[in-house]
């Protein structure tokens, strides 16, 4: 960089004047795409200005030239990538780095959390294990294994390892957070509690600790209660009390999150939903719709199954879902560039909206609204099912059947494995290859047991914010 280049960028920071800057930065690019100092400031500021996503188009397409960039380049915008959620192009960039500087300590950490959100949860944790022959009591490297290990089902070992941090540090903060939260999520209410108070000692008044203290707490009465607002309107529900259920959901409605709100209307009668919405939402022939999106026997089929049963993922019958005798994956769709993404992306928002433009839905209400697609796969065994359950905090839910047992399409067949709308009148939904099944999320959902020595795999997802 010149003389006149570093002091007109001075200046054009120093007063703040981010524009100009980026503008001068992006001509020096065009002038000179390989000058490195002119790369890192327009990344520099378009990190700053939190236009991450702009950042991608700055990286050469080839790796040939990515390999040119400086370390200090390099680690820039790796870490604006992650900001930017795009966690294929910060692996990338991670690993070409990770394999120059391989005693810097936060390159590891890096790559492990890139990997981890790409979901390559076994590369994440071979990763942070040869990292932690270096660095043994690093705590960040710790934390993250913890993290990874609980997703990959390894209970035990996570628990030990948030444990050994916390032993090795006595007053670290985030070693005592997560293991909090890792006990909230196995309702270990009472040990949940006990750490985020020793948060609390350490950072006094810590607004994440004390809103995730409040929450727990709040769980634990409720569950020694055993009666949340939940229990009590269902125990309406069971006892068909539908006045009372109703004069509580009118009273309580600002409080119940709005999926959970329109799950309890689908369970009562037309009158009082009426009373409280519209009861058309909860017509199950109308809101629930069926679309046959490839052949059964296609190429993305077969491509779709067999990635599938390779995902690294895949963990039986994993902790706080609702799958039953199967496997479930971590996320495979949201921000991220795979074979899932790649060949489902497009049918599945060209269909969602068209789902939307149904004259049930109020499109004014949901095209302001930044919604993506979140989705994970489901392979169920002999006596499969899922509980019944809801979506919360989304708008559309849905699932693509890839495979099922070939008795399920026969003339005898009774109802195994078949999807089930138990509100109403009840929907019952036979499954076969290339069907897509699109439904709001507030419509409770549950999946009939099957015996059979075949699989019944589908990928489920949903709309959200």
């Amino acid at each position: 960089m010149t003389t006149i280049t570093s002091r007109k960028s001075l200046q054009s920071i120093g007063s703040e004047d981010l524009d100009c800057a980026e503008s001068f930065f992006r001509d020096q690019c065009l002038k000179n795409p390989t000058d490195q100092k002119s790369i890192f400031n327009l990344i520099k500021i378009l990190d700053l200005r939190k236009k991450y996503k702009e950042i991608k188009d700055i990286i050469p397409k080839d790796n040939y030239e990515i390999n040119k960039w400086n370390d200090s380049l390099l680690f820039l915008t790796s870490k604006t990538l992650l900001k930017a959620n795009n966690f294929n192009l910060a692996s990338k960039i991670l690993s070409i780095l990770d394999e120059r500087q391989t005693e810097n300590i936060e390159v590891s950490i890096l790559f492990t959390e890139a990997l981890f959100s790409l979901g390559d949860l076994d590369n994440a944790i071979k990763k942070i294990n040869l990292s932690l022959e270096k660095w043994p009591d690093d705590p960040s490297l710790l934390n993250n294994k913890a993290i990874i290990l609980s997703e990959l089902g390894n209970y035990i070992e996570a628990e030990e390892t948030y444990l050994t941090i916390i032993k090795q540090l006595p007053n670290h903060f985030l070693g005592y957070y997560n293991l909090a939260l890792f006990y909230e999520k196995h309702l270990r209410f009472e040990e949940a509690c006990r750490n985020l108070k020793r948060c609390l000692l350490i950072v006094p008044n810590a607004p994440e600790a004390l809103e995730a203290y409040n929450r727990i707490k709040n769980s634990s009465i409720q569950l020694n209660r055993g009666k949340d607002i939940k229990d009590i309107i269902y125990t309406f529900f069971t006892n068909k009390e539908w006045e009372q259920a109703y004069l509580l959901l009118k009273e309580k409605e600002s409080e119940i999150e709005r999926t959970q709100y329109y799950a309890f209307l689908s369970e009562m009668p037309t009158i009082y939903q009426d009373k409280l919405s519209c009861s058309k939402y909860f017509n199950l022939r109308e809101v629930v719709k069926s679309y046959n999106i490839f052949e059964s026997k296609s190429k993305e089929i077969d491509l779709l199954v067999s990635s599938l049963k390779k995902e690294s993922t895949l963990k039986w019958n994993r902790a706080g879902k609702p799958t039953r005798n199967g496997y479930q994956s971590h996320e495979i769709l949201i921000n991220k560039k795979t074979i899932y993404s790649e060949i489902l992306e497009n049918p599945l928002i060209t269909k969602i909206n068209e789902y939307l433009k149904y004259s049930l839905f109020d499109q004014a209400e949901y095209y302001d609204k930044s919604l993506k697609l979140s989705g994970w796969g489901v392979i169920l065994k002999s006596g499969g099912k899922q509980d019944k359950h809801i979506h919360p905090r989304s708008l559309i839910s849905g699932v693509l059947y890839l495979k099922t047992p070939k008795t399920f399409n026969t003339k005898a067949k009774n109802k195994e494995g078949n999807l089930l709308f138990p509100t109403g009148d009840q929907l019952y939904v036979d499954p076969k290859p290339g069907l897509l099944i699109l439904f709001p999320s507030y419509l409770p959902h549950e999946t009939i047991p099957f015996y059979s020595s075949e699989e019944r795999i589908c990928i489920a997802f949903n709309y959200q914010l």
